[in-house]
């Protein structure tokens, strides 16, 4: 008994150490993932073939989102098809200020080609025409029903939002249906997939 109360204060100390310290690396972790990094699994084949259905991504919150970048936000409020849980992936081809135009089979951002190497040839042109047509513009896009009041009647990318497409445009709900995406539900740029 006497060895056991000499020996429980060292164990108390040992333990009290590595508590800290598992507290402390969870804590990091948390924050890394909250602010940093994180991960999030792909729904569907709206980014296919850049990305398929039930791969998992990596996401860099820091990063500043630029024309071209992969992304991933929350539908829930944007496309009010979606429910609370679900997150979209797709790629940004308009930033704020931008004009967004489709015609002769070609995607334009203020008046300048998109080469859209990503793209099959059928995605270019029949797949992003879809049920709008061709030509369109952001204008036409947003006279649409589907789009919220607030995005009416808009020629450019209003201030902190973005237009979004898939690259599976034939498949692909994105900012065409659903209008706008504002950067706050941006959760960051897509930088790595398994």
């Amino acid at each position: 008994m006497e060895k056991v109360k000499k020996i429980w204060p060292n164990i108390v100390k040992f333990t009290k150490q590595y508590l800290l310290l598992i507290l402390a690396a969870l804590l990091v972790g948390w924050l890394i993932h909250r602010f940093v990094f994180t991960a999030s699994l792909v729904q569907g084949n709206a980014m296919a073939p850049t990305l398929k259905n039930h791969q998992y991504i990596f996401i860099n919150r820091l990063t500043k989102i630029k024309r071209g970048d992969v992304v991933n936000f929350t539908a829930h409020g944007i496309d009010a098809r979606q429910g609370k849980a679900n997150n979209y992936v797709q790629r940004v081809i308009g930033l704020p200020g931008d004009t967004v135009s489709y015609h002769q089979g070609a995607l334009y951002v203020n008046q300048k080609l998109v080469s859209q190497n990503y793209l099959s040839n059928q995605e270019k042109g029949s797949g992003t025409e879809l049920i709008f047509g061709d030509p369109w513009d952001l204008k036409t896009l947003s006279e649409s029903s589907l789009w919220k009041n607030a995005d009416r009647h808009q020629e450019r990318v209003p201030a902190g939002k973005y237009f979004v497409l898939g690259d599976k445009r034939s498949q692909s709900n994105d900012s065409r249906y659903f209008g706008f995406v504002p950067a706050k539900d941006i959760h960051g740029k897509v930088v790595g997939a398994f």
